[in-house]
C-alpha cells in the first residue's frame, strides 16, 4: 500500500519510467545463469546474406554473360569496322608525312596494341611546288567566274541558310555550279550508291599527277588574280557554304596540302571499292575498347549513313539525342576536325565527286568543306559522342606549328579525353618493362 501511495504521488511520466525499469529488471534476472557470454565478439547477426564463390577453373557468371549477345560472337577484324556482307572489304588509312617518323612510330604502336592493320598514306608536303599550282587553280576558277551582278533568284541555298549568320562575309562572291557528276549524285536516294565514278575528273587534273594532266593544263592556262580591288578578290580567301567568302581568312598552303592528302585516301578507298573505310590523321589516340563499342552498336547505325565522325573537335554533338540501340552515336550537329572518320561506300563516292568539283575543290580547310557538305544535307553524317578517337596535341604540328608546353592539357580540358587511352596503356607497359 505504501508503494502504491508513493507512486500515486508521482507525475505520470515518472511513474511510467519507474514501472518500465522494474519490468526490465525482472526480464534480466529471469535469464538462466551462463546463458550470456562475457565477450561481445561471440555475437553474430542473423545470416541474411550468403556468399557464392566460383570454383577454380569454372567460368564466372560474368564470363558467361560476356558471350550471350550476337555482337559478342562477331570475330575480331584487323580493319576494325564491321563489314555489311560477306565478300566486302575495308581498310584503315593513316595519313602521315613520310618524314614524321616519330608520329608513324606512335601510330604503329597503337595499331599493334589494338591488333589492327594501318595503311600509311604519304601526306602531301605543304612546301611542294604542286601547292602553288593548286592555289593558282582555285583563284583562276573564281576569277573567271566572278559574278558582279546580284545572285540569281533560283541560286541554290540550303533550307536553313541565313545571310545574317556570320559577319565579315562576302555572300555569293562568285558564280557557283556543281559538276555534272555531283548533280547526278544528289539525285540518288538516301540508300543508293550509284555507279563507280570516273577515275579522273574535274580538279583531279589540277595537281599535274593524273594521266593527261599536262595536256589538260596547256588547254586551260591559269590567269593571275586581279591587282586592284577588295582583299577577297586580290588574294585567295577561304570560302564558306557554296560561294560565300571570308574577307580576312586567307587560304594557307598547309590547308591545301591537307585537302590533297585526305583526297588521296578517299580516292583509294573508292577505286578499291571498299564497303567501309576508316581515315586517321597521325596525331591521334584511340579508345582501347573501341572495337567492343563498334561491334555492339554498329548494327543500329542507320543504313543511310555516309560519314561517321569517330573523332571531332569544336563540336556540339551533345545537342542531338543518341540513336536508339546505339547510345554512343548521334546525328551530326556541327563536327570539325578529320582526325578519325569512317566512310561508307556511297559516302566515299559522294565525297570524292564533291571534293573534285571545280568550284568547291580546295576552297577552304577540308574539315570545313566536309562540315559544310553535312550541313547542306549533301552528306548524311553521324558522330560518336563522346568521341572514340582524339587528337594528342603533344608535339609540333605541320599545320599550325609549335604548340605551348601545356597545350595538350588545356585542349583535353576543352575537347574531352578518352576514358581508356590506348597510348597510355602502351606507355605504362613500356615503363613496366624498363
Amino acid at each position: 500500500m505504501a508503494l502504491l501511495s508513493a507512486l500515486s504521488s508521482l507525475s505520470p511520466r515518472m511513474t511510467t519510467f519507474l514501472l518500465g525499469g522494474f519490468v526490465l529488471c525482472l526480464l534480466i534476472f529471469s535469464i538462466p545463469p551462463g546463458s550470456m557470454s562475457d565477450s561481445a565478439t561471440d555475437w553474430s547477426p542473423p545470416n541474411r546474406f550468403s556468399s557464392q564463390k566460383t570454383s577454380p577453373g569454372q567460368a564466372s557468371f560474368r564470363d558467361k554473360l560476356a558471350h550471350v549477345l550476337p555482337s559478342d560472337r562477331l570475330p575480331h577484324a584487323r580493319t576494325l569496322l564491321p563489314l555489311p556482307s560477306e565478300g566486302d572489304t575495308g581498310e584503315i588509312y593513316a595519313i602521315s608525312l613520310a618524314r614524321r617518323t616519330d608520329r608513324r612510330h606512335i601510330l604503329s604502336q597503337i595499331a599493334d596494341a589494338l591488333d589492327l592493320d594501318f595503311t600509311f598514306i604519304d601526306a602531301t608536303d605543304a612546301s611542294l611546288p604542286m601547292i602553288d599550282v593548286l592555289m593558282d587553280r582555285v583563284g583562276w576558277q573564281r576569277w573567271e567566274r566572278v559574278d558582279e551582278q546580284p545572285a540569281p533568284a533560283d541560286e541554290y541555298k540550303p533550307a536553313d541558310y541565313s545571310e545574317d549568320a556570320r559577319k565579315g562575309m562576302v555572300y555569293h562572291a562568285f558564280r557557283f555550279e556543281w559538276s555534272g557528276e555531283v548533280q547526278e549524285a544528289l539525285q540518288l536516294g538516301a540508300n543508293e550508291t550509284g555507279d563507280m565514278p570516273p577515275m579522273y575528273l574535274g580538279a583531279d587534273y589540277w595537281d599535274g599527277l593524273a594521266p593527261g594532266a599536262e595536256e589538260w593544263a596547256r588547254e586551260r592556262p591559269t590567269k593571275p588574280l586581279p591587282e586592284a580591288g577588295p582583299t577577297w578578290k586580290t588574294s585567295l580567301t577561304e570560302a564558306s557554304v557554296l560561294n560565300n567568302l571570308r574577307m580576312t581568312e586567307m587560304t594557307r598552303r598547309a590547308g591545301i596540302a591537307c585537302w590533297h592528302s585526305h583526297y588521296q585516301a578517299i580516292r583509294d578507298m573508292v577505286y578499291k571499292d571498299h564497303a567501309v573505310g576508316l581515315i586517321l590523321e597521325d596525331d591521334i589516340d584511340i579508345e582501347f575498347d573501341i572495337e567492343k563499342t563498334l561491334l555492339s552498336q554498329w548494327s543500329h547505325l542507320p543504313s543511310d549513313w555516309d560519314i561517321l565522325f569517330l573523332g571531332h573537335c569544336h563540336s556540339e554533338e551533345w545537342r542531338n539525342p543518341p540513336i536508339l540501340g546505339a547510345p554512343r552515336f548521334r546525328k551530326t550537329y556541327h563536327a570539325l576536325c578529320l582526325h578519325g572518320y569512317a566512310l561508307s561506300r556511297k559516302g566515299a563516292r559522294k565525297l570524292l565527286t564533291m571534293l573534285r568539283s571545280a568550284d568547291y575543290a580546295y576552297s577552304r580547310p577540308i574539315d570545313h568543306g566536309v562540315k559544310d557538305l553535312v550541313q547542306m544535307h549533301h552528306l548524311v553524317g553521324y558522330s560518336a559522342y563522346p568521341p572514340l578517337i582524339v587528337q594528342r596535341k603533344e608535339d609540333t604540328s605541320d599545320i599550325v606549328g609549335d604548340l605551348p608546353a601545356d597545350f595538350a592539357k588545356s585542349w583535353k580540358a576543352k575537347e574531352g579525353d578518352l576514358a581508356d587511352s590506348t597510348l597510355e596503356r602502351v606507355r605504362a607497359y613500356e615503363k613496366g618493362q624498363s
